[in-house]
């Protein structure tokens, strides 16, 4: 009896002891508190390469318009001076093609410039006759190079380039706004493709001190003598004609470089620009004597002038000045100008060399150069001599 006894009291301890096991194991385990996590951050959208451009654009050239402004106003001594009639009111800041790329009409009064001028899609590939459409100089260099090859021909045309190859940079801005395009807003130049020039006698003389283009620019051009009253009256550009075969030679930025001049005349006020100017005319081919020993200098060593431009009275003709053309230190003196005035209705059709000019007067009113300078007594001395 007393070993079943024993034995009962073992089981009973046994499952006592297990049913406390078993409890302590069915004890939870709390369950942690978790940490919250922190909400993420918006990202802030990465503009697209064409709203970087838009916001370019805004500060380019092409936008503002201040070129013209700059070059007209009153304030840098420009034509405005003598008109007295603003810039705004001749319509040049709201100058555009007839049309957008894409064939929309263009309503004058409505008009800003936007990438639609250029583009019928913001960054679809321009074409040059886009380019031409506004670029009236060096549309009349590509129709000249029909009729005189020998001085529009051009090497970077030959090999295939287009307005985008050099100019892809200038077109948009490039944040900064610019007086003018003489001020840094062109990026194009010859050394972004030609790193390392080829060693001859001179480009070893002219190193840095010359331009690429003051020898390989074959010719520049101007639009002679344009006629503001055309303008005024009936919004019509209206020049002599295109003038050629020479190009002037100016300090600019530390090198000697080509340059051109524009003439303007209004009512029996006359006034013109001289200013660098940069010709799609290039060749490889030059020679010293294309501009050491040039006639012009020899005219202005002898007389003390150079004349630019003579009405023939016999012909009812323009004659002016071929060849190199030295930017004299008394340029403003020693320039001589036919002017000439515009004797029909002011709505006529343009045409060159037009029979309804005649002579006006010699000498501008005003001059002005804004950006360069002209040849040092130093330079005319090396450019006299014949080599």
């Amino acid at each position: 009896m007393k070993k079943v006894s024993i034995v009962v009291a073992l089981v009973v301890a046994s499952l006592l002891l297990a049913g406390c096991a078993q409890q302590e194991k069915a004890t939870p385990t709390p369950t942690p508190t978790p940490t919250p996590t922190p909400e993420k951050a918006t990202p802030t959208p990465t503009p697209s390469k064409v709203e970087e451009i838009k916001k370019l654009f805004l500060t380019s050239l092409h936008y503002t318009r201040k070129g013209k402004e700059t070059f007209y106003s009153a304030e840098n001594g420009g034509f405005e001076k003598l008109t007295g009639i603003s810039i705004e009111e001749l319509g040049c800041k709201k100058c555009h093609a007839p049309t957008k790329a894409d064939g929309t009409p263009i309503k004058t009064e409505e008009y800003k410039p936007d990438c639609y001028d250029c583009h019928k899609t913001p960054g679809d590939y321009v074409k040059d006759e886009v380019c031409l459409g506004c670029h009236g100089r060096q549309a009349t260099e590509l129709k000249l190079e029909k009729n005189i090859p020998e001085l529009f021909s051009d090497v970077h045309r030959k090999a295939g380039l287009g307005c985008a190859n050099c100019h892809a940079l200038d077109v948009h801005g490039d944040g900064k706004e610019y007086n003018s395009m003489l001020e840094g807003a062109i990026k194009a130049k010859c050394e972004n493709c030609h790193k390392e020039l080829p060693k001859n006698t001179a480009h070893l003389l002219h190193g840095d001190k010359v331009d690429c283009k003051a020898c390989h620019v074959k010719t520049v051009i101007s639009c002679y003598n344009c006629h503001l009253d055309s303008l005024i009256e009936a919004h019509v550009k209206r020049p002599y004609a295109p003038l050629s075969g020479f190009k002037i030679l100016m300090n600019f930025n530390g090198k000697v470089t080509s340059a051109t001049f524009m003439a303007v005349q209004y009512k029996d006020k006359t006034f013109y620009v001289v200013a660098p100017f940069y010709a799609h005319t290039v060749t490889k081919d030059v020679s010293c004597s294309d501009c050491h020993g040039n006639e012009a200098l020899k005219e202005y060593e002898e007389t003390g002038k150079i004349i630019i431009t003579k009405w023939n009275e016999s012909s009812g003709k323009l004659e002016w000045k071929k060849g190199v053309i030295p930017l004299v230190p008394n340029w403003s003196e020693a320039f001589v100008l036919d002017f000439l005035d515009y004797k029909a209705d002011p709505h006529n059709p343009v045409k060159p060399f037009d029979q309804n000019w005649t002579y006006m007067k010699t000498g501008a009113d005003m001059t002005q150069i804004l950006y360069g300078e002209p040849l040092t007594e130093e330079q005319l001395e090396k450019l006299a001599k014949k080599i």
